[in-house]
């Protein structure tokens, strides 16, 4: 989301989605896999 400052509100908002779709990805698989 840090990349996406210098450009629209919309554009933010769809970093900071993705960023938190993976977010949240990643910390499945950490439980899943006992991390």
């Amino acid at each position: 989301p840090d990349k996406l400052q210098h450009m629209d509100e919309a554009h933010q908002k769809g970093g900071e989605e993705k960023f938190n779709k993976v977010q949240e990805a990643y910390e499945q698989l950490q439980k899943e896999r006992g991390f």
